[in-house]
């Protein structure tokens, strides 16, 4: 009997060459851990990790001006602080004597209050002479101002118009009073001459009005028949202060000028002024602010409004630095992401070039010197000033970070390359906080310049191959 031998069994694997020889040709994907991709977003994912130690670079930054402005409170509790002066404005009691009849019982009510005056003209002089005084390692502006204040109360029968019905004027309680915010400040007692007298009369503490204990400021009681006629007045003082200086412009008219030896005023409080004038010994400027340009009319009630209409806008002078160093230091800290992803395509392109690998602790490494950067420069610039630390910083970080990437690399060429960007760069940035009105442009442009350059040089890059021989 003859039987069908089986089938042959195929021992082994089949290859996919045997079932579709095209597919031989193919190359094969296997990404690679040391793939220039892998690379570029392990280069990414550090930048965005280097953002960390720059949070703590900001608070150091706030700490360090927090310290300042502790110590600019320390220097104006001795001299004087910023000082803001409003007046003379006359105040005049008045009384009034009603019946209240409610649920058919009448009573006899007296009610008191204060009708507050400002005068109808002001013309104010201000002359100012400021200082540094140094405090462990900073300086804080403090001046000495001498001022004149001339103007012209209203007559009695104008003051008669402007109280409501049925009050009675106490004239022999009135008084003329002057806030000063910081009064001890004062160096002398301010005088107030009025009409034709001789000799100024001098002011005694206190503004005389109810509730007014924390409000600066001084008074003089009016001497009888004064308002007969309109009363011209002029008042002189003498004064310190810090940073600042406020003058209300409390006429019906008024006009202000200021001159002083500091050659960079900041102008502000709500009025610029109408002229002034910049020169290497100092500043003028000349303020006319009308009544209808205030937040506040020239007469109200005590008892409605205090003395808080006083407190609106002013004509304000500042004494400040011409470039604060720790404002132009924070600045330059929100541009640290671009710097850091810079700094680090720069050596990724070299690391392309080169084919030598470089380690990520290589990277972080090389991170660190340009976030020390910062701190090298709030640090020096507290004592030699930012122009001076930005370049003693940015050579020292160039040289740190060029030296360590000649070693990495084996080539003093490729080190020099590197300071030389960072140079490069830590120039553009100081271009960027020179010109705070075009720093958004300029930072824009040097963000898309960097990306074209990337883009150019890594344009023939095989993103999935490796780099270099893996190292040993």
């Amino acid at each position: 009997m003859i039987h069908e031998s089986a089938p042959h069994q195929f021992q082994g694997t089949l290859s996919m060459s045997a079932i579709d020889p095209a597919l031989a040709t193919r190359p094969s994907f296997r990404p690679s851990l040391h793939s220039p991709g892998v690379k570029f977003f392990v280069i990414c994912g550090l930048t965005l990790a280097l953002m960390i130690p720059m949070l703590f670079v900001w608070m150091l930054i706030e700490d360090r001006q927090s310290y300042e402005f502790q110590v600019v409170q320390e220097v104006a509790e001795s001299w004087g602080a910023e000082q803001s002066v409003a007046g003379p404005f006359l105040v005049v009691p008045f009384r009034g004597n009603f019946t209240n009849t409610q649920n058919g019982v009448t009573t006899n009510v007296s009610r008191k209050d204060f009708l507050v005056l400002l005068p109808d003209e002001m013309t104010a002089t201000v002359r100012s002479k400021v200082s540094l005084r140094e405090r462990a390692i900073y300086e804080v502006p403090v001046y000495h101002a001498d001022t004149l204040i001339e103007g012209r109360f209203p007559t009695r029968d104008k003051i008669m118009e402007r109280l409501p019905e049925g009050y009675q004027p106490q004239w022999g309680d009135a008084f003329i009073a002057l806030r000063i915010q910081d009064p001890t400040g004062l160096r002398e007692v301010p005088g107030l001459r009025l009409g034709a007298a001789p000799t100024p009369v001098e002011f005694v503490p206190s503004l005389n009005l109810p509730q007014s204990d924390s409000y600066g400021g001084l008074h003089l009681p009016l001497p009888e028949g004064a308002l007969d006629e309109a009363l011209p007045f002029s008042v002189t003082m003498a004064f310190n202060g810090t940073q600042s200086l406020s003058l209300a412009p409390v006429g019906q008219t008024s006009s202000i000028r200021m001159t002083s030896d500091w050659q960079h005023p900041s102008f502000g409080g709500g009025y610029l002024p109408d002229t002034y004038v910049l020169s290497a010994g100092g500043f003028e400027a000349d303020w006319s602010v009308p009544y209808v340009a205030r937040s506040y009319p020239q007469s109200w009630l005590y008892s409605d409004q205090s003395i808080s209409p006083l407190f609106g806008k002013a004509v304000k002078v500042g004494f400040v630095e011409e470039a604060d160093s720790y404002q132009l230091v924070s600045r330059s800290a929100k541009y640290a992401i671009l710097f850091l992803a810079t700094g680090f395509l720069a050596v990724f392109l070299l690391e392309l070039r080169a084919g030598t690998r470089v380690h990520a602790v290589q990277y972080v490494l090389f991170g660190f010197g340009l976030v020390i950067f910062y701190v090298l420069l709030l640090a020096f610039a507290e004592v030699i000033g930012f122009a001076a630390a930005y370049a003693v910083a940015s050579g020292a970080v160039a040289a740190l970070n060029g030296g360590y990437v000649a070693a990495v690399f084996g080539q003093a060429r490729r080190g020099a390359i590197a300071a030389l960007s960072l140079l490069g760069l830590y120039g553009l940035l100081y271009v960027i906080l020179q010109v705070a009105a075009y720093a958004l442009l300029v930072g824009a442009m040097i963000a898309f310049g960097v990306l074209a350059l990337t883009m150019y040089a890594t344009r023939s890059v095989d993103w999935s191959g490796a780099i270099g021989a893996p190292a040993e």
